[in-house]
């Protein structure tokens, strides 16, 4: 039975090469759909080698899809019943603490997969998309629970912005976290409704962003939601953010010869991923022209993707949502 379909997963079982006995930490958990093909390899020779798989989740729905993927799983014998599956309920940002309070250290292999989910956009009602008429909601998890927000609001929501930021706020974040042209003018819009009504549903506020738009432009006006949908969904939940906190902590966490894996959907968070794995693949910092190193610096770890890896034609058409997916992984040295 199928939940998920998991992006680049066949680069991702290649990539970590996950073997029996090692410890696997899959930081956006979803479906399992990575979760579960990784835990079948390294569980291999349990109990006599050990091993264990720890996912993350912040949505509670998520977990349990999980839960179920992996008890069906056990119950078809594709598991040992014992083999060691820790689920837990938290932001991947505080990864350190997860693997404190788990007693586990120096897990072999770390992925996150920092995409929208397929249970996101269909199953979740929270107005992801504009293709289903929902509250406009955005938050990864729905009920409360510390998901990135800022500090100090009661809901931080997507209606919440959309009611609250000026005109300029509005502008700024179309413009960085969806690189929409007309980012002025759909905010510009929005203040103007808002004198008169309050934007509550998905369907609502598309046609905020369609009739903002130019004639000449309003042909494409699905394409300018789906990045001014996307921005207010980095907004809610400080996805930035979150994945600054995270790399540090998740590369320090690492065993020797440990691998961090970073899929991302949107350019800023693969530079983020990009220039962090540089850094930590930098040597000696001197012109190599230089006679002797001064700085005593060496490299920390090795980068394997050179240049990110994307889906193959055949996964792109089997599962479009895959497009403009990149993955990169880093090797502790």
């Amino acid at each position: 039975m199928e939940f998920h379909t998991p992006v680049l997963l066949k680069e991702v079982l290649e990539y970590f090469a996950p073997a029996p006995g090692e410890v696997f930490v899959d930081c956006t958990l979803g479906g399992a759909g990575h979760a579960l093909p990784v835990a079948k390899k390294i569980a291999v020779g349990w109990p006599n080698k050990r091993g264990a798989l720890v996912g993350i989740d912040l949505d509670g729905e998520s977990l349990k899809t999980a839960k179920d993927v992996f008890d069906i799983a056990r119950s078809e014998g594709e598991l040992p019943e014992d083999f060691p599956v820790h689920l837990v309920r938290d932001n991947y940002k505080n990864i350190a603490k997860i693997l404190r309070e788990l007693g586990i250290s120096r897990p072999n292999g770390i992925l996150a997969d920092i995409g929208l989910s397929s249970f996101d956009l269909n199953l979740s009602g929270r107005g992801f998309s504009f293709q289903k008429d929902e509250p406009l909601d955005m938050r990864f998890n729905g009920d409360g629970l510390d998901d990135g927000a800022k500090r100090g609001r009661k809901i931080f929501n997507a209606q919440f912005i959309l009611e609250t930021y000026t005109e300029k706020e509005l502008a700024e974040i179309f413009s960085r976290y969806g690189e929409e042209n007309f980012s002025p003018q759909i905010a510009r819009a929005i203040l103007k409704f808002r004198q008169t009504g309050k934007i509550e549903s998905t369907k609502q506020f598309f046609s905020i962003i369609e009739s903002a738009l130019p004639p000449r432009a309003r042909f494409r006006a699905a394409d300018s939601a789906r990045r001014i949908f996307q921005a207010l969904r980095i907004e809610v939940n400080g996805e930035l953010e979150n994945l600054k906190a995270f790399l540090p902590q998740a590369f320090a966490a690492l065993s020797p010869g440990g691998r961090l894996g970073v899929i991302s959907f949107h350019s800023l968070e693969d530079r983020m991923v990009k220039e962090f794995f540089r850094e930590k693949a930098k040597g000696c910092i001197y012109p190599p022209d230089f006679p002797k190193c001064a700085c005593g610096r060496n490299p920390e770890g090795k980068i394997l993707t050179k240049k990110p890896l994307v889906p193959s034609a055949e996964e792109i058409e089997s599962n479009p949502r895959s497009r403009p997916s990149k993955l990169r992984i880093i090797q502790k040295i």
